[in-house]
């Protein structure tokens, strides 16, 4: 099974992602040919995982979802962007104005869990975003001016409070990935 641990948007932060991503898609026009994500598929990965084995899965979860000492704390979005970040875009993001303490601070403790099971932690340092659009096809010559579409493109509004993780189950299809909830981590606080 291919998982990953991930923090869940509010409905109010995904109808304003949903309202960036028709924004984007209009002004970037043809220019870029992306998979655009659907509102339900909208999250902040925090430690994506991959493929873990049947055998070793349910203990992969129970791992995973013993309580983080941890104090809730707010999400807010903030610019947007794309990876890599120069080039021509292979993903296009929204970041975030507050929150990335915490969501590091998850994510190291992901990362520790996960060892005990034979996992790597990533090699590059973990940046808190929201994907909103794969990259397909973009025109020659146009990466300056969607870089700049990005930077321009007003911060979406929108507001979280996050009080636990949630590890999902990737199902890919040519249609896209179809997420399935299968274990929470809360957070313990005084």
């Amino acid at each position: 099974m291919r998982l990953f641990v991930a923090v869940e948007l509010s409905k109010e932060m995904r109808q304003a992602a949903t309202a960036t991503i028709a924004d984007l898609q209009h002004r970037l026009g043809r220019r870029v040919v992306a998979r655009w994500l659907p509102a339900d598929n909208l999250h902040i990965t925090v430690r994506f995982i991959g493929e873990v084995s049947e055998a070793i899965g349910p203990d992969v979860l129970r791992g995973l979802s013993v309580p983080i000492s941890l104090q809730p704390f707010d999400l807010r979005f903030g610019a947007c962007g794309a990876f890599p970040p120069g080039g021509p875009p292979r993903a296009i993001w929204i970041g975030l104005a507050n929150g990335m303490p915490p969501l590091a601070t998850i994510n190291g403790e992901m990362n520790a869990r996960l060892e005990h099971f034979g996992f790597e932690a990533e090699s590059r340092p973990y940046s808190p975003h929201l994907t909103i659009a794969r990259v397909k096809e973009i025109d020659r010559g146009s990466a300056p001016e969607v870089r700049r579409i990005l930077r321009e493109t007003p911060i979406p509004a929108g507001h979280c409070r996050v009080d636990h993780t949630t590890i999902f189950r990737s199902q890919l299809s040519p249609k896209g990935a179809r997420y399935e909830s299968l274990a929470t981590c809360s957070f313990l606080y005084p």
